[in-house]
């Protein structure tokens, strides 16, 4: 058993799956019983699905899928700066500069995506091969603040939705590996950094004039990314 003391999420090995690797019920099974001695059941009902098909499901960020998710990170910033129930949240928190909201290029998923961008044709094959729709067209970050993850080079590789309404998970990203940082410019040019649990809270010391951030993706989320900033910019420990 598991539980998160930032978000309150808690469950069992396969809810774990479900929601960090956003599996299916059955594909969490089948992951974990690809590792296991015990009797497989499920992939006798399944014979098709070992865990390395569920590995190929995860995308490969093309040029094309990179600028589609900058379309989006856009339109959502647009939707953040229309509709004040992003901002009212975060103010609620204690985040209240422009400047900030700016920096981090907040954005607002409030629905109005599914009715611009297509759900059908290419365009809306690849946002579901993104993960930013489901097979069924619903909206991942539907109710969520958004704030894009960037690489080296300040292209959107990454999205990360907090809720601001009802419901569970409170916390999502893409599916797949975790890439990029947020404003990692502001990383790349400092000798001593603060390191924050969650983007929220690096969000937080910005807005009182911390920039030398470098937020994880909460307590288990220090990736390779945060390491090569570290090693390769010399930070002070």
């Amino acid at each position: 058993l598991w539980k998160c003391f930032g978000c309150n999420a808690g469950g069992d090995a396969i809810r774990f799956l479900e929601m960090h690797d956003k599996l299916s019920f059955r594909e969490a099974a089948v992951r974990l019983g690809a590792k296991t001695s015990a009797p497989p059941r499920l992939r006798a009902v399944e014979p098709a699905a070992p865990a390395e098909a569920v590995k190929e499901k995860i995308p490969t960020l093309t040029p094309a899928l990179s600028k589609l998710l900058a379309r989006v990170a856009d339109f959502y910033r647009r939707a953040f700066e229309e509709d004040l129930r992003g901002a009212e949240y975060l103010k609620g928190r204690g985040i209240k500069d422009a400047a900030t909201f700016e920096a981090f290029r907040v954005g607002l998923a409030n629905g109005k995506l599914r009715e611009t961008l297509p759900k059908d044709g290419e365009v809306g094959e690849q946002l579901r091969e993104l993960g930013i729709l489901s097979a069924g067209g619903s909206e991942l970050f539907f109710g969520c603040i958004v704030v894009p993850l960037l690489d080296e080079q300040g292209a959107v590789v990454g999205m990360y939705g907090r809720k601001i309404v009802d419901g569970e998970p409170r916390h999502l990203y893409l599916p797949g590996p975790r890439r990029g940082l947020v404003v990692p410019q502001a990383a790349r040019t400092s000798k001593e950094l603060i390191v924050t649990e969650g983007i929220l809270d690096g969000m937080s010391l910005w807005d009182c004039g911390y920039t030398n951030i470098l937020p994880c993706w909460g307590v288990t989320g220090w990736t390779e990314s945060h390491r090569e900033v570290v090693r390769r910019e010399q930070v002070r420990e």
